[in-house]
């Protein structure tokens, strides 16, 4: 699940850069991409401490060897 999220949020962070990349171009090329820089730039900031906020993986449960353990014996 989480490797489909990624892919999804990829394509839909490329799709929303491209759109404001493309509205912006009307004062030209390089103030679209610095637009769309910044707006970048902007939303690695705002996601960076959000990701703090995520809930940690818990650690799995260790189970008991399945080995025989050797019995000492008394002389």
């Amino acid at each position: 699940m989480s490797r489909v999220a990624t892919q999804i949020g990829g394509a839909f962070g490329v799709a929303v850069l491209a759109v404001i990349l493309h509205a912006s171009t009307s004062s030209g090329t390089v103030g679209g991409f610095q637009t769309a820089f910044w707006c970048a730039t902007g939303f690695a900031a705002l996601g960076t401490p959000l990701s703090f906020l995520l809930p940690r993986a818990q650690p799995k449960p260790t189970t008991p060897s399945a080995a025989p353990q050797s019995a000492t014996v008394a002389d």
